[in-house]
């Protein structure tokens, strides 16, 4: 029967809808999409437009979810680097920071290799380096005085780490 059909899609579109609910989907979006997927069943009178109905609305719904999901990690990142440039000049852990962001330290570790291709170590590291290339261009501190404010407490293990990025000494630079 055309209408016991119509009523299983509906059933699988409503728990494909409150998953993408669950995933973080905008709740309004999701009720007229629902809203939407009832008017169309209700004028539709066949098998095969009732197939195309389901490809369109699973299209929508997974659609509706990626776009969410990738918001979401935008999100994350951009917490995740506000904090580390905010306190890149002390001891930062990555279960520190998994912490500040409000997700799990494995997840974020993940993420961080997933989406920006590195690990929160080798990015820490970048942003340090980062700022001591600043600060040997723009200031007179010493080397000293440099490897402190950017959070290593040993000036060797400093010109070490600068030396593997930059490919030379911090006081040839």
């Amino acid at each position: 029967h055309l209408g016991i059909l119509k009523a299983r899609a509906l059933e699988i579109v409503f728990v494909i809808a409150r998953a993408a609910v669950e995933a973080g989907a905008n709740l309004e979006e999701i009720l007229g999409f629902k809203y939407q997927c009832i008017q169309n069943l209700s004028r539709d009178d066949s098998e095969e437009t009732l197939y195309y109905f389901l490809i369109k609305a699973f299209n929508q719904l997974f659609e509706c979810i990626y776009q969410n999901r990738n918001i979401q990690h935008t999100a994350i990142f951009t917490k995740a680097k506000e904090y580390v440039w905010k306190n890149y000049s002390r001891p930062v852990s990555l279960k520190e920071l998994a912490g500040a962001v409000g997700i799990n330290a494995y997840y974020l570790s993940h993420l961080f290799r997933k989406e920006m291709g590195t690990s929160f170590l080798d990015y820490l590291t970048s942003v340090r380096v980062s700022i001591a290339k600043s600060l040997l261009k723009q200031s007179n501190m010493s080397i000293m005085d440099i490897c402190l404010e950017v959070g290593y407490q040993d000036p060797s293990h400093f010109a070490k780490i600068f030396k593997k990025k930059e490919g030379v000494h911090p006081t040839e630079y």
